[in-house]
């Protein structure tokens, strides 16, 4: 297994053995974008190319969270540093000193698929969530989105939706292109 930082596995079997089975456990860094990752595993016999073996791994769909931010009065017009280019190993100056991009804590999740930020959050603060959703093809999809609080929705860059903030959680659903 060679991935793209270049490292190498190597494991060697006795010469009178017809088969062989390897297990191998691959980490993927955290923080990182959920998705899938395309390997080649290279087979030798003798140091000779026996074949090979293509697969991917998948991280699964994953929130990534940074913040909190002092907040502003018109946040949602202000430009934070996370908002000029997405850089999942940057660290910022935040609220509390300095934030870097972190998997969401469980306990924002709801069982729904909604997400509750107030412990992770302070009232007041302004922070940032991010993913990737895969698609095989380009296509449009819809999506709703909610929020009791004020809040931009981006989509590969472009802005799709704004809450005011009105505690109203009505979903609007909008349609997006997906790459």
């Amino acid at each position: 297994l060679k991935p793209v930082e270049g490292r190498s596995i190597e494991a060697t079997m006795p010469a009178k053995v017809g088969q062989a089975m390897m297990t191998m456990n691959i980490l993927v860094p955290t923080p990182c974008r959920p998705g899938s990752f395309p390997f080649t595993l290279s087979v030798f016999a003798n140091g000779e190319p026996a074949g090979t073996i293509s697969s991917r791994l998948f991280k699964h769909y994953e929130w990534l969270f940074v913040g909190p931010f002092p907040g502003k009065q018109a946040a949602l017009d202000t430009e934070y540093p996370p908002e000029s280019h997405v850089n999942l190993f940057d660290t910022y100056t935040g609220a509390l000193g300095h934030v870097t991009w972190e998997p969401l804590p469980a306990s924002a999740r709801i069982d729904d698929g909604r997400l509750a930020l107030g412990p992770t959050l302070p009232e007041g603060s302004v922070g940032f969530l991010y993913t990737v959703i895969e698609s095989s093809t380009r296509r449009t999809s819809a999506v709703l989105f909610a929020s009791n609080t004020p809040a931009l929705l981006y989509v590969n860059g472009d802005l799709i939706a704004r809450s005011a903030g009105d505690n109203s959680i009505s979903p609007q659903r909008f349609n997006v292109n997906l790459k």
